[in-house]
Protein backbone atom coordinates (compact mmCIF):
# COMPACT_ATOMS: atom_id res chain seq x y z
CA UNK A 1 0.00 0.00 0.00
CA UNK A 2 1.22 3.47 -0.89
CA UNK A 3 1.42 5.90 2.02
CA UNK A 4 1.22 9.03 -0.12
CA UNK A 5 -0.64 8.64 -3.43
CA UNK A 6 0.49 12.11 -4.47
CA UNK A 7 4.12 10.99 -4.44
CA UNK A 8 3.30 8.14 -6.82
CA UNK A 9 1.44 10.46 -9.21
CA UNK A 10 4.29 12.97 -9.04
CA UNK A 11 6.91 10.30 -9.78
CA UNK A 12 5.01 8.87 -12.74
CA UNK A 13 4.15 12.26 -14.26
CA UNK A 14 7.71 13.51 -13.80
CA UNK A 15 9.11 10.40 -15.49
CA UNK A 16 6.70 10.74 -18.42
CA UNK A 17 7.77 14.31 -19.15
CA UNK A 18 4.86 14.85 -21.53
CA UNK A 19 1.06 14.87 -21.36
CA UNK A 20 -0.37 11.51 -20.32
CA UNK A 21 -3.93 10.35 -20.90
CA UNK A 22 -5.72 9.97 -17.59
CA UNK A 23 -7.08 6.60 -18.71
CA UNK A 24 -3.55 5.39 -19.48
CA UNK A 25 -2.36 6.61 -16.12
CA UNK A 26 -5.25 4.81 -14.42
CA UNK A 27 -4.56 1.57 -16.31
CA UNK A 28 -0.87 1.69 -15.41
CA UNK A 29 -1.69 2.25 -11.75
CA UNK A 30 -4.46 -0.38 -11.75
CA UNK A 31 -7.05 2.18 -10.66
CA UNK A 32 -10.32 3.52 -11.99
CA UNK A 33 -10.02 6.65 -14.15
CA UNK A 34 -12.49 8.52 -11.94
CA UNK A 35 -10.38 7.80 -8.85
CA UNK A 36 -7.20 8.94 -10.61
CA UNK A 37 -8.91 12.11 -11.85
CA UNK A 38 -10.05 12.86 -8.28
CA UNK A 39 -6.52 12.32 -6.94
CA UNK A 40 -5.06 14.51 -9.70
CA UNK A 41 -7.43 17.36 -8.85
CA UNK A 42 -6.56 17.06 -5.15
CA UNK A 43 -2.85 16.96 -5.99
CA UNK A 44 -3.18 20.06 -8.22
CA UNK A 45 -4.92 21.86 -5.38
CA UNK A 46 -2.18 20.89 -2.94
CA UNK A 47 0.55 22.09 -5.30
CA UNK A 48 -1.18 25.46 -5.59
CA UNK A 49 -1.85 25.71 -1.85
CA UNK A 50 1.76 24.86 -0.97
CA UNK A 51 3.03 27.46 -3.50
CA UNK A 52 5.25 24.91 -5.24
CA UNK A 53 7.29 25.64 -8.36
CA UNK A 54 5.41 22.97 -10.29
CA UNK A 55 1.80 22.54 -11.27
CA UNK A 56 -0.46 20.11 -13.07
CA UNK A 57 -1.59 21.16 -16.50
CA UNK A 58 -4.82 19.55 -17.67
CA UNK A 59 -5.16 19.39 -21.45
CA UNK A 60 -8.49 17.79 -22.28
CA UNK A 61 -8.21 14.19 -21.10
CA UNK A 62 -4.46 14.43 -20.50
CA UNK A 63 -2.40 15.77 -17.63
CA UNK A 64 1.21 16.93 -17.40
CA UNK A 65 3.48 17.94 -14.54
CA UNK A 66 5.26 21.16 -15.45
CA UNK A 67 7.00 24.16 -13.98
CA UNK A 68 4.92 27.24 -13.31
CA UNK A 69 4.91 29.80 -16.10
CA UNK A 70 5.94 32.58 -13.72
CA UNK A 71 9.40 30.96 -13.60
CA UNK A 72 9.72 30.63 -17.38
CA UNK A 73 12.40 33.32 -17.80
CA UNK A 74 14.59 32.03 -14.99
CA UNK A 75 14.30 28.45 -16.18
CA UNK A 76 15.13 29.47 -19.73
CA UNK A 77 18.25 31.26 -18.50
CA UNK A 78 19.54 28.02 -17.02
CA UNK A 79 18.68 25.66 -19.86
CA UNK A 80 20.78 25.08 -22.94
CA UNK A 81 19.51 26.64 -26.17
CA UNK A 82 18.29 23.30 -27.56
CA UNK A 83 16.47 22.31 -24.39
CA UNK A 84 14.98 25.80 -24.07
CA UNK A 85 13.55 25.66 -27.60
CA UNK A 86 11.99 22.27 -26.94
CA UNK A 87 10.35 23.35 -23.70
CA UNK A 88 9.12 26.70 -24.96
CA UNK A 89 7.38 24.94 -27.87
CA UNK A 90 5.15 23.04 -25.42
Amino acid sequence: MIKNPFSLLEAVLFACGEPVEITRLAAGLSLEAAAVREQLLAYAERLQKDDRGIELLFLGETVQLCSKRCYEDRIAAVLTDQTRETILRL
